[in-house]
């Protein structure tokens, strides 16, 4: 599902009543005045179908401004309803415009060190559509490198992410932000759950290259999962509950220094800010299912021939999450119990991902299919990439499968 992407095309643009709109619900001054724009369509490379982006580049002016105008550059999500995958997965309202109008992804609601880029929202009174204004922070995100990186860096960088995410998460487990969320009907079951998404609403290739390859008594035990996900959704449901991301992969993450500056010294890249994006399938949730999806992505982003960490197959980032949760005053008290629902977090979210998404990348490196596009990143590097990163993705495999066992008894 991700966002900005590098190259543009020419297409219609963002109507000049909704940039008026937005512009003056950010400045909160009803006077504002668009004097002249510029609409730029954005090749985005994520899944959602339900999406278009575009790079506004706007002049405004206000009617009690001592200046002639003032200049602005956004990237505005226009989602519709209808799109394939939302459709799918039950997704029939613009949740991250809802959840922005609630003041869940404002500044002020957000803990220190996490950024939410959005400036303001416009939707239809009926929901079918919505107008999404964010800060461009493309070049922050692509600065943000994605593959090639040593354990070391790959390891560092999750720790700081997941010390930022706990602090989310504890906070949305407070006894008064659960009544706010469980207000909201749309934030439940079934809708809020990707691994809901059925086997047949997938490329059956991929699914077929991911099966192919299994030992018998594998390829059953992904069949039986795949058929009988709605029994691991229900464990799930008894952990304590937290508003979730819900699609943390790589693409939608970002870390910067606050203020663009940098800090010398390993032990400060906890300082860095959180950037989050893409909050499209925001929902009701136990924590774990956004930490084992952030882990669960880890190994793409090793450089070939570096030595595979541990971390990748032992709890000890999903400890070091929880250690940061706890610190925060997470409802989970337990720490046997809180890694049970990574366990089973982590066998949710490899339905909806890993039979599929290991599948393509069986099939890209055969050269069935093209490579995935990653921003920033030839498709040599991610090619190679792919090759050294299959015996990591099998390994990835053995652990969901190791988890799976376990919950099945």
């Amino acid at each position: 599902m991700t966002v900005i992407a590098q190259e543009t095309t020419a297409a219609p643009g963002v109507p000049i009543n909704i940039l008026e709109a937005l512009l003056r619900n950010q400045l909160a001054d009803p006077t504002a005045m668009i004097i002249d724009h510029i609409s730029t369509r954005l090749v985005h490379q994520g899944t959602n179908d339900s999406n278009t982006f575009y790079r506004v580049t706007l002049r405004w002016a206000l009617r009690n401004s001592a200046l002639d105008s003032y200049a602005s550059t956004w990237i505005i999500k226009h989602w519709k309803a209808g799109g394939v995958r939302d459709s799918a997965l039950g997704i029939t309202q613009p949740r991250e415009v809802l959840a922005w109008e609630l003041g869940w992804l404002r500044p002020d609601a957000l803990p220190d060190g996490i950024t939410v880029p959005f400036i303001g929202a416009w939707r239809a009174p009926d929901n079918t559509e919505a107008w999404l204004a964010m800060a461009d922070v493309s070049a922050e995100l692509a600065a943000y490198a994605r593959m090639g990186l040593s354990s070391e860096q790959v390891i560092s960088r999750a720790k700081a992410i997941l010390a930022r995410l706990a602090q989310f998460h504890t906070l949305w487990e407070q006894p008064e932000r659960q009544a706010e969320l469980q207000a909201y009907p749309w934030l439940r079951y079934p809708e809020g759950y990707p691994w809901e998404l059925s086997p047949v609403e997938r490329p059956s290739a991929d699914l077929d290259a991911f099966l192919a390859g299994r030992p018998a008594d594998e390829r059953r035990l992904w069949e039986h999962l795949l058929l009988g996900r709605r029994a691991l959704v229900k464990s799930l449901a008894g952990y304590p509950q937290t508003l979730l991301h819900n699609d943390l992969d790589d693409r939608n993450i970002g870390l910067r220094w606050p203020g663009g500056g940098a800090v010398a010294g390993a032990a400060a890249l906890v300082r860095r800010d959180l950037v989050l994006i893409d909050w499209e399938w925001i929902a009701l949730g136990p924590a774990a299912i956004d930490v084992a999806r952030i882990i669960q992505f880890l190994p793409v982003m090793l450089a070939p021939g570096s030595p595979i960490p541990e971390a990748f197959w032992s709890n000890e980032l999903a400890d070091y999450y929880y250690a940061h949760y706890r610190a925060a005053g997470g409802r989970c008290v337990d720490a046997a119990r809180w890694r049970r629902s990574y366990g089973l977090a982590l066998v949710a979210q490899a339905l909806v991902q890993m039979p599929f998404t290991h599948g393509a990348m069986r099939r890209a490196i055969r050269g069935d299919i093209p490579p995935p596009q990653i921003v920033g990143v030839p498709e040599a590097v991610i090619r190679q990439n792919l090759r050294a990163g299959l015996p990591m993705m099998e390994q990835m495999e053995q652990l969901v499968i190791r988890e799976a066992r376990r919950w099945l008894g």
